[in-house]
């Protein structure tokens, strides 16, 4: 190993990349093939849903400046998108390509269809697989997942693939894979990686948000070392990866894995041991409330509603579930053989899992068919009372938990209010067993919409846990996105480091995400990343900004701030917040993901003079 990935380092130290000169476009023109370069053939059949925005483009511009051997074949399906960048694709249809120096050649066209039903990828591996035989075959999917599904064709109303679809299609290819990659967001999850293991060697995908792979790069080695092995073809796909995030400022948030699935079954033995420890917790509202609160320290999939770090998840309820959560912790390590992380993911151990952050019956439903553990699935659906779930392969009595009696029949209430030195206070009766999390929204009115905009919510908040006592610590000051008052929400707290926040915005019109970091060591935000349409972009003074905001009225409104150009990029500053009207609003989530509001209080700031009060 050693050996082959010295030579490979030696090689591409020297290696420069080439250039097609000009975009690639559609031809129906065959160029022939150079002979091989050495032993081993591949065949890469690309699955690329046109979802994936800017990533397909790029993806397609780096393939084509290769010239290809004949024992070297990357073929790419496109669909999901009515308009490509890349001359000669028709959205109207399926067509499928080979690429060649300079161009794609279209080899076959279908009436279109969507990239999201399993027929679709059925047809286009049985195809690929038939006609570019090869010693060794990757499967890459390109397109935003959400852990539990894959890719969203927008043409067809957003539909994915379920895990089940995915495998299905695979299995149906007939061909065992030698590796799958995943070219998109929270792919790299447990759900996806069980699904695919009777069926290829290898996986490899992200737990986060992703950049986009360094075609370039997998087509040059490909092309010069087509003798690789799969696992050293994982290992270099991961740093070129990290590399391309570094040279476009995305390190920090990077994340990559390679995952061996034949370690599958082990990890999925002692991943049932920790669940039926889990579920069989849902007895007892003490024994519940302990690990549901220990499980808020995993690490969050930034962005993600539901997904968080497995390892990480094992290693926070370890106190709760015993030794059951280090087997799950050691498989994870000898399943994921090789990862890159950068340093705002320092809890990133290759494989994320759903866990659920809301009631949410058709999500709950839907995952019946992703998740194999039965023990599991009784776990999620106890930590979702009143729910109706039922499951086409097991008849388990998927029953509201006897915490939840026992939740139903105690007395709990909240209460606001304020301290003689103008702090607003929130006040516990009842057992502080049902309490997961404290959080405080901050709003500000807006005069041009006669609303108060959301501020993002946060946890900055002083607490006497046995009291059931908490103070805000509250300042007149707040994140500003380039001098605006934006929503920016707290997405993941990271251990004596600092805080991940998600703000959503309008970019030239269209839903974008900045993800900031704020350092406890220098108190100053740093932009981890913007992202829209599945890829990493760089807003310049040419883009038009728009802040996006939940209103207090209404949770489920967005409404559209300031607008603005970053002409030097975008910057996140903590700022004194210019005269108005500001409310500040506790909100308790309990065990089960219920959420109860306080009575708000209100922050009128007048030039320097601040005042907080409660309206009587």
């Amino acid at each position: 190993m050693k050996k082959i990935l010295g030579i490979f380092a030696a090689f591409f130290a020297l290696l420069t990349l080439s250039s097609c000169g000009s975009a690639p476009s559609v031809t129906l023109e065959q160029q022939e093939r150079l002979a091989p370069t050495a032993d081993g053939s591949w065949s890469v059949l690309i699955y690329m849903c046109g979802e994936s925005g800017s990533k397909s483009q790029e993806a397609i511009e780096e393939l084509c400046a290769m010239e290809y051997p004949s024992n070297v074949n990357f073929v790419i399906q496109t669909g999901g998108q009515a308009d490509w960048n890349t001359e000669g694709i028709d959205g109207e249809f399926l067509q499928r390509f080979v690429v060649q120096e300079d161009s794609l050649f279209l080899m076959d066209q279908k009436q279109t269809a969507s990239m999201g039903e399993y027929e679709t990828l059925r047809d286009f591996l049985i195809w690929g697989v038939q006609s570019f035989p090869a010693e060794h075959y990757m499967l890459l999917m390109m397109g935003d997942g959400t852990g539990t599904e894959v890719l969203d064709d927008k043409l067809y109303g957003n539909d994915s693939l379920t895990v089940e679809e995915l495998s299905y299609a695979v299995s149906l290819a007939g061909q065992r894979f030698d590796m799958i990659g995943f070219d998109g967001a929270y792919n790299a999850s447990y759900e996806i990686a069980s699904s695919l293991s009777p069926y290829a060697g290898y996986m490899v995908a992200s737990e986060e948000k992703c950049v986009g792979w360094d075609y370039g790069r997998l087509a040059e080695i490909l092309v010069e070392f087509p003798y690789v092995s799969p696992p050293e073809l994982g290992q270099l796909i991961c740093d070129d990866y990290y590399v391309k995030c570094t040279e476009l400022g995305y390190d920090s948030m990077a994340t990559m894995s390679l995952i061996d699935l034949s370690h599958i079954s082990q990890l999925s033995q002692a991943f049932e041991g920790m669940a039926e420890i889990m579920a069989s917790s849902t007895d007892s509202l003490d024994t519940y409330g302990a690990l549901s609160r220990n499980a808020l320290a995993a690490q969050d999939c930034v962005g993600s509603d539901d997904m968080v770090d497995l390892a990480s998840l094992a290693g926070a309820i370890g106190e709760n579930v015993g030794e059951p959560a280090q087997g799950v912790v050691n498989a994870v390590a000898q399943t994921v053989i090789y990862s890159v992380r950068g340093s705002l993911r320092p809890s990133s151990n290759g494989l994320s899992i759903y866990y659920p952050q809301s009631i949410d019956e058709e999500k709950l439903n839907n995952y019946m068919t992703a998740m194999t553990s039965d023990s599991y699935k009784l776990f999620v659906k106890c930590i979702s009372p009143g729910t109706e779930v039922t499951d086409d392969y097991v008849t388990s009595d998927y029953r509201d938990s006897w915490a939840w009696c026992d939740y139903v029949g105690r007395e709990f209430s909240i209460s606001s209010y304020m301290t003689d030195d103008s702090r607003y206070a929130l006040a516990i009766t009842g057992d502080m067993n049902i309490v997961k999390d404290v959080r405080l929204n901050r709003y500000f009115f807006y005069p041009e919409s006669n609303a108060y905009y959301s501020m993002g919510y946060d946890n900055n908040l002083d607490c006497d846990w046995a009291g059931g006592q908490y103070m805000d610590n509250v300042t007149p000051v707040a994140p500003m996105l380039n001098g605006n008052i934006v929503q920016a929400d707290l997405s993941d707290e990271i251990r004596d480091v600092g805080k991940l926040y998600v703000t959503p915005v309008l970019i030239n019109d269209e839903l974008a995400e900045v993800v900031s970091f704020y350092s406890w060591e220098s108190g100053e935000f740093d932009i981890a990343g913007v992202w829209q349409d599945g890829a990493p972009i760089k807003p310049g003074m040419r883009d038009r900004v728009a802040t996006v905001h939940r209103i207090m009225e209404d949770e489920n409104t967005l409404l559209t701030g300031k607008t603005f150009h970053p002409i030097f990029g975008l910057s996140m500053k903590n700022k004194s917040l210019p005269g108005g009207t500001y409310t500040l609003e506790y909100e308790l989530e309990d065990i089960y993901s219920l959420v109860r509001r306080a009575v708000p209080a209100y922050m009128e700031k007048d030039g320097s003079e601040v005042r907080v009060y409660q309206q009587q």
